[in-house]
Parts: structure tokens; sequence; C-alpha cells
């Protein structure tokens, strides 16, 4: 039986084993440090007031809310990940919440709400249950910002699914893109895109190995150059998504 995915993370000392897989010299950290610069830039552009990071796990993108966002907040049902994110995260509020079960009554509506890692890896029918809480959550012109960490048309997808075609499925190959998303919950009846920013030509398969500083060298200036080329958005494994409520 697959465990459901807001039950994938409760175990205990998770969350310092999960903080520690980003921090290590691998393929996680080096997008992880992108990640740092796009996010930090949006908020500087958007400016919000109340901001609510969703499945926050250890804090990694409410950090980066730091010192440019005054009301910060997170909530995960992980106690585990949520230990880890109050050591890291001084000035936000966190909150051990399952929102889908309508008890999470914050005194104002957020107008900036993230998900980082959590649409791509849950089940259908819990992204549709978290969408239709965090609008409830969200003011009238909410931005809403997430990332998809394996999108479906990328060059890693497509060497996934060519393995699953030659040796059958293998657990962990979970494909998402916009437009299932907007299948899935009406995601583009509700918000306008206003920016995506994408990386990840290359298909790296092993995400926390530890690499040599020659092979980020190398990957660093491929990806350089392939953000230059016209389909590199179409064949990105990472995308980070902007959007603002209609």
């Amino acid at each position: 039986m697959t465990l459901e995915y807001r039950h994938s993370h409760t175990a205990e000392n998770f969350g310092t084993t999960y903080e520690d897989s980003f921090k290590r010299k691998n393929y996680k950290n080096f997008i992880y440090q992108w990640e740092r610069e796009v996010v930090s830039q949006i908020f500087r552009d958007c400016k919000p007031d109340n901001y609510l990071d969703f499945a926050c796990g250890t804090g990694r993108i409410t950090r980066i809310a730091e010192g440019l966002v005054d009301n910060i907040n997170g909530v995960d049902v992980s106690e585990s990940m949520l230990g880890v994110a109050r050591e890291q995260v001084k000035s936000a509020n966190f909150i051990l919440e399952d929102i889908t079960r309508g008890e999470f009554k914050p005194e104002r509506k957020f107008d900036f709400v993230s998900s980082f890692r959590f649409f791509t890896n849950a089940q259908p029918s819990l992204r549709k249950e978290v969408f239709e809480s965090l609008l409830d959550l969200m003011t009238d012109d909410s931005y809403f910002l997430f990332n998809l960490h394996m999108n479906s048309t990328s060059s890693f997808a497509l060497a996934a699914r060519g393995y699953e075609t030659l040796f059958g499925k293998r657990e962990g190959f979970n494909h998402l893109d916009l437009k299932t998303m907007d299948r899935d919950f009406q995601l583009l009846k509700h918000f306008d895109v206003v920016s995506v920013h994408t990386k990840g030509v290359l298909p790296v398969v092993r995400e926390g190995k530890e690499r040599s500083n020659t092979f980020f060298r190398v990957v660093g200036g491929v990806e350089s150059v392939a953000s230059y080329l016209p389909l590199h958005s179409f064949f990105s494994k990472y995308h980070i998504v902007l959007c603002k409520r209609k």
C-alpha cells in the first residue's frame, strides 16, 4: 500500500535527514541555490505583507523571506520538519496543521502563498484538496508561487519514461506540468501566470549524490548556454511558477 503523501514526512528525525540532504555538495543544493536567487528577487518585486509557506518542511523556502517580508508564516503536518524550521527561521511563525481539515483559521488572509516540492509529489486527490483550501486562505489579489521539480516534458522525464518502457515502472517517477494542474483543479481559471523560471535541461538522475567542483562547473556552464535556447523551458526539469489571482 502506498503511503499517502501527507504522512510521508512525519517520522521522528526525518526533518534533520531531509535538511541535510540539501546542504551537501550535490545537485539538490545546486538547484536550491538557484531557487534562492529566483525566489528572493520575486519577494523584492512583489513586496508581500502577509506570507504563508504551505508544506514548509524545514523552512527551506520560508527562510528566503527573512529580511524581505515582515509577517512570515509556515504550515506543515510534520513536527519533525517544523522542529528544524523553527531553528532555521527565528522570525517566522510555524504552525503544525493540516489545512485540508478546515481547522486552520488565521486572523487575516495571505497576500502571498508559496508551496515547493508538494504538488509534484502529492496524489492528485490531495493536490485538489490542498489547492481548494489554499484558495480560501488567499486575498483576492494574492500571489501564488509554486515549483514543479519533475516537469513532464523535461529531458529527465523523457528519459524516465524510456526507462519505464524498457524495464517497467519505477517508484518515484511522478511527472507534472502546468497543463495537468489546470486540468486537475482549474488553476488558470483562478490565476494569471506572471512568470515561469526554469532550470535543469541536463537529465541528472541522482540529486543527492556528492559531486566534484568540476561537475558543477560543467553543469553550470551547460545550463547557462542552454538558457538561451528556444525550447529551454520545455526541456527543463525544474520550474518555478509565479501566479497572481484574477
